[in-house]
C-alpha cells in the first residue's frame, strides 16, 4: 500500500513540476513598457494591460532561473516611461499616468526594492528617450501634451538637480538615445511635421556641441535601442510601416556608420530592448506561444539566432 501511495505522490509531484509554467504563471503580458537590465536580471516597469489599464509593477525577470516576479511598485501607474540603469540602480523618467503626463525621476534599488522620487523634470513629459553617461542621467526630447520638445535635460541622481543643458536641432518624440563616454547619441524620431527622421546626432557632453551627424539606413521612429559592447542596436520600429529590422550603429573616430544586420521574426514597434550577458533581449506585448506571458525574445549577436524565452512565477514573492 505504501509503495503504491509513494508512486502516486511521485507522479503528482512530477505533474506539478511539469505544469509549473501554467500553474504558477502570472498574467504578465503588457504593452508600452520600459525595461533595463542589471547583471543577469531584466526589469520591466509599468505599461498597459490588455484592457489598456495602466500598471505600476516593477517586474524582475531572472535569466538564470527563468523566473518572473513583481519586486516593487512605481509611485503611480504609468506607461511610456524612459528607463536606464546607472551604478546598479534603475531610473524611470517621465511617462504617462492616469491623470496626465508625469515629471517624476524615480530611483529603484533592485537589491533593497526601495523606490523613491529623486527629482522632477522641468515639465511633465513622455515619448522621450533617456541615457546615462559620466554619472548623470539625460532625458531627450518628448511630448508635454501640447508640443514636441527639443530639450536635453541633465539629472544628477546624487543631488536631484535638474538642468536643461542643450537642445536638439528640432523638437522630436519617439526617438532613441544612448550614452558612451563623454558623448550622447540621439537617433531617429518624429519632428513637429510628423516627419520620420534618419539622423544620428552626436553631442559632446562637456560643451553640448553637436559634434557629428550620421544617418540610419532609413528613417526610423518608435524603435527599441540597446548598447552592446561598443555598438548600438535598434530593433523594430516604424517608417511608413512596421519594421522587422535590427540596425547596428557604430560610432568610431572615423565616423558614424549603420547597417541592417538581421531581422526580427515579425515587424513590431513600441517595444523595449536591453543587453546583458552578451545578448540582446527584445521585450513587450504578449508572447504568441505562451499566451498570457510577456514576450521576451533572446537574440544572439554572433549568429543572429533568436528564441522566445518562457518564464514561470516564483512560488514566493
Amino acid at each position: 500500500m505504501l509503495f503504491y501511495l509513494a508512486i502516486i505522490v511521485v507522479i503528482a509531484g512530477g505533474m506539478v513540476y511539469l505544469g509549473r509554467y501554467v500553474i504558477n504563471q502570472p498574467w504578465s503580458a503588457r504593452d508600452w513598457i520600459a525595461a533595463t537590465a542589471v547583471k543577469d536580471k531584466i526589469y520591466v516597469l509599468g505599461g498597459q494591460d490588455r484592457r489598456r489599464g495602466l500598471l505600476d509593477e516593477v517586474m524582475e525577470l531572472n535569466l538564470a532561473r527563468h523566473t518572473l516576479r513583481v519586486i516593487s511598485h512605481l509611485p503611480s501607474p504609468a506607461c511610456c516611461l524612459a528607463c536606464v540603469t546607472l551604478d546598479g540602480h534603475i531610473y524611470a523618467l517621465g511617462g504617462q499616468g492616469e491623470k496626465g503626463y508625469l515629471d517624476q525621476v524615480v530611483e529603484i534599488d533592485p537589491q533593497t526594492k526601495d523606490v523613491r522620487i529623486i527629482a522632477a523634470l522641468p515639465t511633465p513629459r513622455t515619448y522621450g528617450a533617456c541615457a546615462a553617461t559620466s554619472g548623470k542621467l539625460y532625458y531627450v526630447g518628448g511630448w508635454d501634451g501640447k508640443k514636441r520638445l527639443d530639450e536635453i535635460v541633465e539629472i544628477d541622481p546624487k543631488t536631484g538637480e535638474t538642468t536643461i543643458v542643450g537642445h536638439l536641432p528640432s523638437p522630436r518624440e519617439f526617438l532613441a538615445a544612448a550614452g558612451q563616454g563623454d558623448r550622447l547619441y540621439v537617433l531617429g524620431g518624429e519632428d513637429e511635421q510628423r516627419s520620420v527622421l534618419d539622423e544620428v546626432l552626436e553631442f559632446q557632453t562637456t560643451s553640448w556641441e553637436l559634434v557629428r551627424i550620421g544617418y540610419l539606413p532609413s528613417s526610423l521612429t518608435r524603435t527599441a535601442a540597446a548598447v552592446l559592447d561598443e555598438d548600438l542596436f535598434l530593433l523594430g520600429g516604424w517608417s511608413k510601416e512596421l519594421l522587422d529590422e535590427i540596425v547596428k550603429v557604430k560610432m568610431t573616430d572615423q565616423g558614424i556608420t549603420s547597417e541592417v544586420v538581421a531581422h526580427l521574426p515579425e515587424p513590431v514597434a513600441d517595444r523595449a530592448a536591453v543587453s546583458t550577458l552578451g545578448k540582446l533581449y527584445f521585450i513587450g506585448g504578449i508572447d504568441p506561444g505562451f499566451k498570457r506571458q510577456i514576450a521576451v525574445l533572446e537574440i544572439n549577436p554572433q549568429s543572429w539566432e533568436s528564441k522566445a524565452l518562457r518564464f514561470r512565477g516564483t512560488w514566493f514573492q
